[in-house]
């Protein structure tokens, strides 16, 4: 008789440890659909792209010639879009653009900005997918990931916590902590008052660029402006701190004026640039320098035409994309 309520007790106990551990997981649950609903708002969007642009859709991609030099996968900034890298009304991206091309490399634009454009589909859905193709095609070391602004800082920094073996990591205005700005803005805080330990951990699982580079131990180098009052240099003094990266570099420019980092601080660049090439062992053409003094003289729109930086991934990746000028791939989403 003892030994029946014992198991009647015990069985019970059970039940009720069940009952509140199927409520325990639901209310987990909902709370990761919230957090996830949160990040896939409008107001979270427009944090991270200002000025969502509709999708750019390309021509009819390219083979390159066999001669091909080390990939440079450069996510945008929310203020740019993929196209930019290609107009005349944007010298700072196309300066870039050309800089990347005649040092020899194959750059390919991911272009996430589309009308419909989320920060949880494009780290949870495009992202991976961008990393599976890449892993199929590639060498690890010969990719170069290089990101710039907030957003294309997280999505470079997403990249590498699912692709960590790659050649060069290079971050350009990064946030350590994208929740710190997020949580800083007023009229973001005031939308979601009642959700704001909701969004926090949202934010901290999703976009803390420290924890996603954490896993990297390859060269790593970090661009900044000490006027940059959107996100103060101490965000790149605290990856460089915190990061495992075996050889790590941070160059801190003086940009007074948004958009012009390069313009105004060339040679630095340049040299940030001449570092990258050298922790990739990737030999400068000696038609670099002439590219260098057509800018230096403000020839800002000049498109290049390196004989070694055709066009990569064609398709291959199973994605749509096209050529832009010769070597500047935008990869639509």
């Amino acid at each position: 008789m003892i030994v029946w309520t014992i198991i009647r007790y015990m069985c019970r106990k059970i039940h009720r440890i069940r009952k509140a551990f199927k409520k325990t997981s639901l209310k987990e649950s909902l709370e990761l659909e919230k957090a996830k609903s949160i990040l896939s708002s409008n107001t979270i969007s427009r944090f991270f792209a200002p000025d969502v642009v509709d999708e750019y859709t390309t021509n009819d991609s390219q083979h390159e010639d066999g001669n091909m030099k080390k990939i440079v996968i450069l996510f945008h900034a929310g203020n740019e879009c993929a196209s930019d890298y290609y107009t005349e009304d944007a010298p700072e991206t196309c300066i870039l653009r050309n800089l990347l091309m005649e040092l020899g490399f194959t750059v390919i634009i991911p272009n996430y900005l589309t009308k419909n454009f989320n920060i949880i589909n494009t780290l949870d859905v495009f992202i991976p997918e961008l990393v599976q193709k890449m892993k199929n095609s590639h060498n690890p070391q010969d990719i170069i990931v290089f990101g710039r602004g907030v957003l294309g800082s997280l999505l470079a920094s997403e990249f590498i916590s699912r692709f960590h073996d790659v050649s060069a990591l290079v971050l350009e205005s990064p946030a350590c902590e994208v929740g710190s700005l997020i949580c800083s803005d007023k009229e973001i805080t005031k939308s979601f008052s009642g959700d704001l330990d909701v969004l926090r951990n949202a934010l901290e699982a999703h976009c803390n660029n420290t924890k996603k580079i954490s896993k990297y131990k390859g060269p790593l180098i970090l661009l900044h402006s000490d006027a940059d009052q959107k996100i103060p240099a101490s965000h790149s003094d605290n990856l460089m701190n915190s990061s495992f990266s075996r050889r790590k570099n941070l160059f801190l420019f003086n940009s007074p004026e948004e958009g012009k980092l390069i313009i105004s601080n060339l040679d630095l660049y340049l040299s940030a640039l001449t570092t990258l090439c050298h922790v990739v062992s990737h030999e400068i053409p000696d038609s670099f320098e002439n590219l260098v003094q057509q800018i230096k003289d403000g020839d800002h729109n000049l498109i290049t035409n390196t004989s070694c930086a055709e066009d990569l991934l064609t398709e291959e990746l199973g994605m749509t994309f096209g050529t832009i000028d010769n070597a500047v791939e935008i990869i639509n989403y």
